[in-house]
């Protein structure tokens, strides 16, 4: 081995990875909770429970941003994202639109992909058209607030474009009312999307 090579070895092995580049727009979608505990009250009587909605699923719209030092392989994750969830109850049916923010970190080990995991915090506005026994269903509406952490891979088959799988595990506390009744729903379980994304700049913004 020539021992002249030996320095531009050392100086390749010390180079830093590949630099995390956050500037997306995602377009997803997935499941989310089913199960739920409920309580349900009118003017003569509450009852409570716990149930679960027959299937659930949702789109979002996702727009992040990266901060980075040069050359550096990690660092923070902000964004934004829309949701619309609905599912199905028997007869009846419960949908929503949410805003969420999440912010975390992000690391980019080699070119072509991009771990990131994400704290969640987020407010929506849902209805719920709860079926009743004796036929037909009692409309309500109202609002949720939302927590939750996702964890995300994402590989690129270009500089452009991403493809992405994300799992994680959510929380909401939902009030609802109309027709005479007050609902109160609480949701917990895990979530999981299919996503791609669109990085429309490739212009790093400094720590």
């Amino acid at each position: 081995m020539n021992l002249r090579l030996l320095p531009l070895l050392a100086l390749a092995f010390a180079l830093p990875g590949e630099e995390l580049l956050v500037r997306d727009l995602r377009l997803s979608v997935g499941s989310a909770p089913a199960d739920f505990d409920y309580e349900l009250r009118d003017d003569l009587a509450s009852t409570s429970g716990s149930d679960a909605f027959d299937d659930t699923w949702q789109v979002g719209l996702r727009a992040a941003w990266s901060w980075s030092g040069p050359g550096r392989s990690w660092g923070p994750i902000v964004g934004a994202e829309l949701i619309y969830e609905q599912a199905s109850f028997g007869a009846g049916a419960y949908d929503q639109v949410a805003l969420r923010g999440l912010a975390g970190l992000g690391w980019q080990p080699g070119d072509d992909w991009t771990l990131s995991a994400l704290a969640v915090l987020g407010a929506g506005r849902p209805s719920f058209e709860v079926p009743v026994a004796t036929g037909g269903t009692i409309a309500t509406a109202g609002a949720s607030a939302q927590t939750g952490l996702l964890l995300g891979l994402e590989w690129a088959p270009s500089r452009t474009w991403r493809l992405g799988i994300e799992v994680g595990w959510s929380e909401e506390a939902a009030t609802l009312s109309g027709d005479d009744v007050e609902l109160e729903l609480q949701r917990s379980g895990l979530s999981a999307a299919i996503g791609v994304t669109w990085v429309w700049s490739r212009q790093p913004v400094r720590l």
